[in-house]
């Protein structure tokens, strides 16, 4: 039996939707209940539009893509097109419900159907802007369907985002291999042709060839090209080409398959057999140490699971290179590849893979591989001893232990913000604190400075910290946010203990900051990469003092590429040996010539950490802590 007659008869017995609102990813993404977004954009090389909308259409993209296997019924993605997708074991029946078909914009957006582990829509459009760039994005709105996704949650969102990145990496690649045939298909052959409704709610097109106002229904849409499966049996690298794309899948399945129930000692273990599948030989897995100066390898073995590892300087390594400018590079001398290893956009360590040929290991897998990592390590370190011990390199206070469970990950970023925090003296902090939470199109920010430095000034910032998140969950503005964290310090410590702090939050879509100073060091406003301002708020007094000072709720304006400073004074009154601060100026300074340079957040925070621990010969008088906040606008790409 042929293949697509094989497709025909899964395809023949699928139900309908598992999901009510049909289209939504084509009516600008509202996000129902229940379920989450994510859009992933991805830029390709520019003059490939039409490559790529061959490709994208013809379902090229999901063919070249290591983790997905496909059968379809028909050649082109249009609507009423009901295709499986397979990842490893798992079957994923779709139908395509919209397709749009314009000079500059060409996709289609597909969803669930009986027997898919998700439930939701995913689309994929294609635009040339007006600069001549060509941009693809990726959107999914949907929820798990099976009860074993709904147990691993934040595994399966970031598998979910993966897949998303590796549709782009496989676009960009067949799109530049591929010649172009003649007028291509999808944007020559239907001119000016817009998305609409049908009668039966599904989305099709409407265009001169459709006879001046037919609607094109499900099933009924005009193909000038087919879908062509490719001749080769790999684009991505010599490995792939000894082992087949469903090797590659099957071995990144297993290994989300096996994460669950494995710890933090076996993660090494899981990834030679990984990558031994992939081709990628073998892999060595090195993760940052807290201050970022070592990277220190994870081996599986002894009370910190690197027993017998090796430790490598961040700054004068190429391995370290990798971490710190987050992009991979290759190893000459042994013909291998240093990966960052990153959770999102929060860096965690790199992998060393190095092949057992001559051959050098596909960038792409080793990309998916990485990621994969990251997702590993996120969801094992929480419960882990060992990681704690491994990422550590002299003993911690109590204090300390304390305040670094409070905090949030020290970065993340989407399209629209990049929020990133340092804290030091690590192994020493007790009064320092810094918070944000993203709350819809709103980022909460939050840094405090308790009183003193010990173990009260510790408890007194945790006290803060659990109160500001307490009230702020009950939808409180900053205002009250900071009333009540008064209120309860009081209480706890009777006028004995106080903070001061800057409590702030950002809208997304207008750029606009509200925020309230509470006897704090005032914001900077890095502006067009040169620009420091500062911002300026009555203050109201330090919280658990009870002076009962007027509490202004202030703005400022916020303009795309702006990056606010929030910081405690342990950061300005730093002093070094000849008496000097470190000073307003030179921290201003040191953070406008790293934006100038397009340097990372989180790159620029530990640079200037160590540029202050040097200016203080390693040694803090004071906990310094530093937020970055920088806004990309309300539609960034």
């Amino acid at each position: 039996m042929s293949r697509r007659r094989r497709a025909a008869l899964i395809l023949g017995g699928m139900n309908d939707f598992t999901y009510a609102t049909v289209g939504m990813t084509a009516s600008g993404g509202t996000v129902p209940p229940g379920f989450r977004a994510l859009r992933v954009r991805v830029r390709l090389e520019d003059g490939c539009f039409e490559r790529a909308a061959e490709v994208l259409v013809g379902w090229g993209m999901h063919r070249a893509t290591p983790l997905v296997r496909v059968e379809s019924v028909t050649g082109n993605a249009a609507p009423g097109e009901r295709v499986v997708l397979r990842l490893g074991p798992w079957r994923a029946p779709c139908e395509v419900v919209w397709a749009v078909m314009e000079d500059d914009r060409v996709g289609f957006g597909y969803g669930t159907l009986a027997g898919h582990p998700e439930c939701g829509e995913e689309s994929f459009v294609l635009q040339r802007l007006p600069d001549g760039a060509v941009e693809f994005t990726v959107l999914a709105i949907s929820r798990p369907a099976v009860w074993c996704l709904r147990a691993v949650g934040p595994v399966t969102r970031g598998a979910q985002r993966l897949a998303a990145h590796l549709y782009g990496r496989a676009l960009r690649a067949e799109s530049a291999a591929r010649p172009v045939r003649g007028p291509p298909n999808p944007v020559h052959r239907i001119r000016r042709s817009r998305r609409i409704c049908s009668s039966s709610g599904r989305l099709g097109l409407l265009g001169p060839e459709t006879g001046g106002g037919r609607v094109v229904r499900p099933g009924s849409q005009a193909r000038t090209a087919r879908g062509r499966r490719s001749t080769t049996t790999s684009r991505i690298g010599d490995q792939v080409m000894a082992a087949s794309r469903s090797t590659v899948a099957d071995a990144l399945t297993r290994l989300l398959q096996d994460s669950p129930r494995a710890t933090f000692e076996q993660i090494p273990a899981l990834l030679n057999d990984a990558a031994m599948r992939c081709g990628l030989g073998r892999v060595r897995l090195f993760v940052a140490d807290l201050q970022q100066v070592v990277l220190r390898e994870v081996t599986g073995r002894g009370r910190n699971a690197g027993a017998g590892g090796q430790e490598l300087k961040i700054d004068s390594t190429l391995a370290g290179r990798a971490y710190q400018t987050e992009q991979a590079l290759s190893d000459s001398q042994s013909c291998g590849r240093w990966v960052p290893v990153t959770d999102g956009t929060q860096r965690l360590g790199v992998l060393h893979l190095r092949p057992d040929g001559e051959a050098r290991p596909d960038p792409q897998i080793a990309q998916a591989l990485a990621a994969m990592t990251g997702l590993l390590l996120t969801s094992k370190r929480p419960q882990s001893d060992s990681y704690a011990q491994l990422i550590r390199t002299r003993a911690m206070a109590v204090s300390a232990e304390v305040q670094w469970t409070l905090m949030p990950p020290p970065t993340f970023a989407n399209d629209r913000v990049t929020v990133s925090a340092a804290m030091e003296p690590a192994y020493q902090v007790a009064g320092d604190g810094y918070d944000y939470a993203i709350c819809g199109d709103t980022v909460h920010m939050a840094v405090f400075d308790a009183m003193g430095h010990n173990t009260t000034s510790g408890l007194t910032a945790s006290l803060v910290m659990a109160a500001c998140r307490n009230v702020r969950r009950q939808g409180a503005d900053p205002a009250e946010v900071s009333r009540a964290i008064e209120d309860v310090l009081i209480r706890q410590f009777d006028h004995k203990s106080y903070a001061t702090g800057i409590l702030a939050d950002l809208d997304l879509n207008t750029g606009v900051l509200s925020w309230v100073n509470r006897g704090h060091l005032l914001p900077i406003i890095i502006r067009g990469r040169r620009w420091a301002i500062t911002a300026h708020c009555p203050p109201a007094g330090p919280m658990g003092t009870g002076l009962h000072l007027p509490i202004s709720v202030c703005q400022e304006q916020l303009e795309p590429g702006d990056r606010l400073l929030l910081y405690t004074d342990g950061i300005t009154e730093a002093r070094g040996s000849d008496g000097q601060q470190f000073g307003v100026d030179r921290f201003t300074d040191f953070v406008i010539r790293h934006h100038a340079d397009a340097m990372p957040v989180a790159e620029t925070l530990r640079r200037l950490i160590h540029t202050l621990l040097d200016h203080q010969e390693g040694r803090l008088d004071d906990d310094a802590t530093v937020l970055v906040c920088q806004w990309n606008g309300p539609n960034a790409p």
